[in-house]
């Protein structure tokens, strides 16, 4: 920016422990805009630049965890916290998203920044309550002839860089994945059904997701009185 040119023959490190701060860390392009560079920050707190390719969407995440999950029929509630790296978030929201599908499910929730013993490190912990009620326009819109798979992300922008932020939600502690059994229901009554979501997490990356299906009214009943007789 001030115009003076230097040259690097050696990775150039970014300190940690001092105080410094990165502003503007966005692509810029050629006269002709056919070719961009893109500034970013590597695990080892170098600068570096990707010539006409895109970062990694969870490259500045650091750790996640879910610490808690409360399932009941008409909402699920759960907890937990997650790690950037380098850079505070601008904003963030939770989205549903239909695996290999188009429909998606978006909406804020609350979080906050949360002290932490490294450098560069930030945190921040959240408390997410999803209801069956505000669900049920978007499970009204999905394929209702198969079994469904739901995934659950985190998406959002982090300051000083124009890098989307996206990556799931998950890895549970053991006693969270061990303890979360049930299932959320709706009834769909102008289509005689029950709209069903079960959540678990994936057995590769141990993400959490929903699985969803829809049955006739009559045979989830039987079932719903078989398993509260059993």
């Amino acid at each position: 920016m001030t115009g003076e040119v230097r040259e690097y023959d050696r990775s150039l490190r970014i300190p940690v422990r001092s105080e410094w701060q990165l502003a503007h860390i966005e692509r810029f392009w050629n006269a002709e805009r056919s070719h961009y560079l893109l500034p970013y920050v590597t695990k080892k707190n170098a600068l570096a630049f990707l010539l006409d390719r895109e970062l990694s969407l969870k490259h500045y995440v650091n750790y996640k965890v879910v610490r808690k999950i409360k399932l009941h029929e008409d909402c699920v509630a759960f907890e937990g916290f997650f790690d950037t790296l380098f850079f505070p978030l601008a904003d963030c929201q939770l989205a549903i998203v239909e695996r290999s599908g188009e429909k998606t499910f978006q909406r804020t929730f609350d979080y906050h920044l949360v002290e932490t013993k490294y450098a560069r490190v930030y945190r921040y912990a959240y408390k997410i309550e999803l209801t069956m009620a505000e669900l049920s326009d978007y499970l009204k819109q999905l394929d209702q002839s198969n079994e469904l798979s739901l995934d659950l992300f985190f998406i959002g922008h982090l300051v000083g860089t124009d890098a989307p932020l996206k990556f799931r939600i998950g890895n549970p502690r053991f006693i969270t994945n061990y303890t979360m059994r049930g299932e959320l229901a709706l009834k769909d009554s102008a289509k005689k059904q029950w709209l069903s979501l079960v959540p678990y997490f994936t057995i590769k990356g141990l993400n959490l997701s929903f699985t969803f299906n829809a049955y006739q009214e009559d045979a989830y009943a039987y079932f719903r009185t078989c398993l509260k007789s059993s």
